[in-house]
């Protein structure tokens, strides 16, 4: 009896250690997995109080050197990205633009006047050729201009012209934006630049759907001459975009669109950025891409008036330039390239028969 119960009790014993010890390692594993997960929501936690840079488009990114990338944040709501512009007769590159930025820019200001930028009377192209356009009707504000500047010398006309942009454009927007129960807001931007300079759409894309960016928007723009495949050897870089608020504050509440171009409404340099490079362009700057006839026009309108010559307007004399790349100065500027990419070409170009001269 008494060996049954030793014997009893050590079975009894070695059991019981068991069962301790598999309650024991099953809590110090429960006490681990608890631990690991407190350190995972702390570490979870503490990101999120961190500025923690969100995923950028690499041109963007590339172009944010020198300022801080956590301040970058996408918007809940995308804010409205008015294009403005001055026209004279570049009616293909109208809709060049227009049917490139259509999806992104939500009115586009076009200021067309009765005078050219030589103070010499001119034909109201768009007026006249409204019809062609009528697709875009509800996204265009078409601002006529019915005089010169008082006193004309040589910029004056530009200037004026430039400034009916904001000082009429923006009243427009407003009025439009009334009508729908809606107002503008001083986060909304607007863009100034020439009818042939106008950048890539994810561009615009990523300007209004994020905020943190600096003040003055600067697009480095790919520069070719006659057509998209005469690059030039130099740089073209604009200012380009504000926001409405800024526009208003640095011009006295003038609106005076022309200082955006100018000057950059006097931002300042550290709250600037330039979107782009050589090679990874924001855009396109593609100058006298027109046939002879608007190169002729083109002549005899633009500010300056030293090359309204008549050697320079034979149209035998334009088509020789455009198809050597020479340019008024008798030397070739640029050198002829082949489209690898729509980093080279709009893929409107691509896509529409209409603009094919523009890769002569």
């Amino acid at each position: 009896m008494v060996k049954f119960l030793v014997k009893g009790n050590r079975k009894y014993i070695a059991l019981l250690f068991f069962v301790v010890l598999y309650f024991a390692v099953c809590q110090i594993i429960i006490n681990s997995l608890s631990n690991h997960t407190n350190t995972l929501l702390h570490l979870d936690s503490h990101q999120e109080n961190q500025d923690v840079p969100i995923q950028l488009p690499k041109i963007i990114s590339d172009s944010l050197v020198g300022h801080d990338v956590r301040a970058i944040k996408p918007r809940k709501t995308p804010i409205l990205f008015i294009d403005g512009f001055t026209l004279n007769d570049e009616l293909d590159m109208l809709e060049l633009r227009i049917e490139e930025l259509k999806h992104v820019v939500d009115y586009f200001v076009i200021v067309e006047a009765k005078f050219t930028f030589q103070n010499t009377p001119k034909t109201l192209h768009f007026q006249m050729n409204k019809k062609r356009f009528e697709k875009y009707s509800d996204q265009i504000i078409h601002i006529i201009v019915d005089s010169g500047a008082q006193k004309f010398e040589y910029w004056e006309n530009e200037v004026k012209f430039r400034n009916a942009i904001g000082r009429f454009g923006i009243q427009q927007v407003k009025k439009i934006l009334n009508e729908k129960n809606k107002k503008l807001s001083d986060e909304d931007l607007i863009m100034i630049s020439d009818v042939d300079e106008f950048p890539k759409p994810q561009i615009i894309e990523f300007l209004k759907t994020h905020q943190g960016y600096p003040a003055l928007t600067k697009l480095d723009l790919r520069w070719s001459y006659y057509s998209f495949l005469w690059l030039n050897k130099g740089p073209w870089v604009i200012k380009a975009v504000v926001n409405v608020g800024d526009l208003g504050r640095y011009t006295n509440n003038t609106y005076d669109t022309n200082w955006v171009r100018f000057n950059g409404i006097e931002i300042p340099e550290q709250n600037t950025w330039t979107i782009g490079k050589r090679g990874e362009w924001s855009g396109w700057h593609c100058s006298w891409c027109v046939q002879p006839e608007s190169m002729k026009v083109k002549l005899e309108s633009f500010a300056h008036k030293e090359l309204n010559l008549e050697h320079y307007k034979s149209l035998e004399e334009l088509n020789k330039r455009r198809k050597n790349g020479m340019w008024f100065n008798g030397v070739v500027e640029g050198d002829r390239v082949t489209p690898t990419s729509h980093d080279t070409i709009p893929e409107t170009v691509i896509k529409n028969k209409k603009f094919e001269y523009m890769l002569d």
